[in-house]
């Protein structure tokens, strides 16, 4: 999902993420460390994403993805909040925060960055939207996350190209992000997931056309 020359590159967002997987990612480094020698596997995940699969490899892959993210969008500086994003001991799914604000629909409940639904189908009876949100794939199998950005958090620099492999990602909220930069990436037709993606208040340099990739979705 990225070229050789990106990742080869200590500069690049690509290069950043990369070389924290594989020396500061705890997660991806004992997945990488315990590859089958037979089949060149990397081990299961407890459950995994209905649609991703429980491959450790499409962990791996989903927390690079969402490094390059943490990278490319903190190009000049970083985030006023870290969001737990590039937590090497935490699940993918727990790089949020829970902030308290008039949200739909959570309410007040607002868990901003990178969050997790379970399958309903692993309980008989209804469930609340705050106890769909889980942390981790350690009990349930998930379903989809959402990448909840709708506060001021100074993301600065283009949205990578590997966001659109992010094949798990149900909706996406982007709000007053003034200086990110570019267009959305044609690559966001990948994402067989994507139901709903709300950008408001962001930044002149941001936006443009939407690109065509997304029409194909179904």
């Amino acid at each position: 999902i990225t070229s050789p020359d990106l990742l080869a590159d200590e500069s690049t967002p690509q290069g950043k993420a990369i070389r924290w997987i594989v020396c500061d990612d705890s997660i991806s480094v004992q997945l990488l460390e315990n590859q089958d020698p037979a089949t060149g596997n990397l081990p299961k995940q407890k459950h995994g994403f209905r649609l991703g699969g429980d491959a450790g490899e499409a962990q791996v892959i989903r927390r690079y993805i969402l490094a390059v993210f943490s990278y490319s969008t903190s190009k000049v500086s970083p985030w006023n909040d870290s969001l737990n994003f590039l937590s090497a001991d935490l699940h993918e799914c727990n790089w949020h925060r829970n902030y308290t604000r008039g949200n739909f629909p959570f309410v007040d409940f607002d868990p901003v960055g990178v969050f997790c639904i379970i399958d309903k189908g692993e309980f008989s009876s209804p469930i609340s939207i705050t106890e769909q949100i889980i942390l981790n794939d350690e009990n349930y199998p998930l379903r989809y996350l959402e990448l909840n950005l709708r506060i001021d958090n100074n993301l600065n620099g283009p949205l990578p190209l590997e966001i659109g492999y992010l094949i798990e990602c149900k909706a996406i909220g982007i709000e007053s992000a003034l200086r990110l930069t570019g267009p959305l990436p044609q690559t966001m037709g990948n994402m067989t997931s994507l139901l709903s993606m709300a950008l408001i208040l962001n930044g002149p340099d941001f936006g443009g056309e939407l690109p065509s990739s997304l029409f194909q979705l179904k």
